[in-house]
């Protein structure tokens, strides 16, 4: 019970870490966007390495403008348009590998 990590399946907020990464990397990303940005991670574990994890981004709100839930990373799979960044992240070392997914 003690000593074990949750395991997080579902959307979550951004660690700060993570949120001035995405930051960073929306810097370079022409955006038209018209709204408040509300931007929500879901992971899974990453085949071969404990310690990373894929990662997904979306904006929440437009999810749920378009009444579409988002359960965890493979809920997604459904609806790619959703996806702002996709990559690896390691909260142990510190490193983020995204990737933009968006079509413009």
């Amino acid at each position: 019970m003690f000593g074990k990590k949750k395991s997080k399946t579902g959307p979550m907020a951004l660690s700060g870490f993570l949120s001035r990464q995405v930051a960073k990397e929306w810097e370079k990303v022409p955006s038209d966007s018209d709204h408040w940005m509300k931007f929500m991670a879901v992971q899974r574990p990453h085949d071969g390495d404990a310690d990373s994890v894929d990662i997904r981004i979306f904006d929440q709100w437009v999810a749920e403008t378009g009444k579409i839930k988002v359960t965890d990373y493979a809920s997604l799979d459904a609806h790619p348009e959703l996806i702002l960044f996709e990559g690896l992240y390691n909260e142990k070392a510190k490193k983020v590998d995204l990737k933009y997914k968006k079509a413009a």
